[in-house]
């Protein structure tokens, strides 16, 4: 009896200190909730800067653009080969799939740094940008279609010192995609 006594003071308690006091008002709120699609990210190509020459005067850097056009090369930077698709340079690609309409933003470092496999030399790629097929105006970001998906691009700027000795250099390039 007295756990019956108890158990049903502990459920009015609440409910009277909900009661108003004298002149004052008694509204009520809403809560609500929106469930939406996972937002997806696929990636469908690595950022890469191909085959280069570097001399040993002035370093130099490849710039490889987000929208595909390019590369560049500056200072003692020089083209490594020609024809060949595995040693041309061009920026990452990634599909993006969600709710239809939505916008999203991307994050991606402000630099990240390429190891040489034989070497361990560091070499820095550094102004990484972005471009959504969907919205290339929105910079750092992009908007689902009808259907839910887009796709954006990476590129960036591989910074060569002069004498960089040859080898293959690879880094991690982190990138996260959020719902606005």
């Amino acid at each position: 009896m007295k756990r019956a006594v108890l158990c049903a003071l502990a459920l009015i308690l609440p409910i009277a200190a909900l009661q108003a006091e004298p002149g004052a008002d008694t509204v009520q709120g809403s809560a609500s909730a929106e469930i939406v699609r996972p937002l997806r990210a696929q990636p469908l190509r690595d950022l890469s800067f191909g085959a280069v020459v570097v001399g040993n005067g002035a370093g130099g850097a490849v710039v490889v653009a987000d929208d595909g056009a390019g590369p560049r090369y500056t200072g003692n930077a020089r083209q490594g080969c020609r024809g060949n698709d595995n040693c041309r340079a061009h920026p990452a690609s990634f599909a993006v799939s969600g709710e239809a309409f939505r916008f999203y933003r991307v994050e991606v470092p402000g630099q990240i740094t390429a190891v040489g496999a034989s070497t361990g030399y560091q070499l820095e790629v550094g102004d990484l940008t972005l471009r959504s097929r969907n919205q290339p105006e929105l910079g750092q970001g992009g908007q689902l279609d009808a259907l839910g998906t887009d796709s954006f691009a990476i590129g960036g700027t591989l910074h060569l010192p002069a004498g960089t000795a040859p080898d293959i250099f690879r880094a991690v390039l982190p990138v996260i995609v959020s719902y606005n």
